[in-house]
């Protein structure tokens, strides 16, 4: 769930151009060619996201955390006025990749650990270095908890997953599983053919209709079972990673 590939959207349209024979190989578009397959991308994606196809883009947030709160909240209050306000004044993250505690002599991963371990720890006001954290996508505002909670202040690195909303440059980078990169160049082909005037091949109609239904079955998410084991580790103050399958 966590495995993901990155390219950029010019990289994607030039892959595009080239499957419906729009431009050759070592050629680049126009700067108006691109605004126009942006703009297709923009609805592509857009119709996806009514059948619960996603497209992300990664985005790197740090943060300086104090002492002393159970949790911190991620999020936007639109109103600036309001008493309570988020921690993180950023949007909600749909899912925290990574998490590194920035320290002066380095930087230290954390491990992320799901709400069965989270709920597991026994202790869970212990004050300490944080190693581990647990994210709650709560809406309209996530919550992040750090174990143990941090003794004093200090400095966390997100790398967050976002869900894209709208593409605006070339070099606005596209986050996706493995698979993903096939259904998006060969639908954006089929997408952007009639506006170059030309017919896709029917082996680009195909590998456009099998690679989407790929993606459909790649985006069903698979419950993942808890162990015992990982949960007895986290009691026992010791650290499980869920990513890893390691203690």
């Amino acid at each position: 769930f966590f495995f993901f590939l990155a390219m950029t959207v010019l990289e994607l349209i030039r892959r595009s151009l080239r499957l419906i024979g729009a431009l050759g190989v070592g050629e680049a578009p126009s700067a108006e060619e691109t605004s126009d397959c942006i703009l297709a991308l923009n609805q592509l994606i857009s119709s996806w996201s009514l059948n619960a196809l996603t497209v992300y883009t990664k985005l790197n947030s740090k943060y300086t955390l104090t002492n002393g709160l159970p949790y911190f909240t991620w999020g936007i209050e639109p109103d600036p006025l309001a008493v309570v306000q988020p921690d993180f004044n950023s949007p909600r993250p749909d899912t925290i990749f990574r998490a590194y505690r920035i320290d002066p002599g380095g930087s230290y991963e954390l491990s992320q650990i799901g709400k069965e371990h989270y709920d597991a720890i026994s202790e869970k006001n212990a004050f300490g270095v944080p190693d581990r954290f647990y994210y709650e996508p709560d809406y309209p505002w996530g919550k992040v908890y750090l174990y143990p909670n941090p003794d004093s202040s200090c400095e966390i690195e997100f790398s967050v997953f976002k869900k894209i909303d709208k593409i605006e440059y070339p070099d606005d980078e596209i986050m996706y599983p493995p698979g993903w990169d096939r259904a998006l160049a060969y639908n954006l082909a089929l997408e952007v053919a009639p506006e170059f005037g030309l017919m896709p091949s029917e082996l680009v109609v195909k590998n456009a209709m099998e690679s989407l239904a790929n993606a459909k079955r790649i985006n069903i998410k698979p419950k993942i079972s808890q162990t015992e084991i990982s949960s007895l580790s986290l009691m026992s103050g010791g650290s499980f990673n869920i990513n890893t399958g390691e203690g």
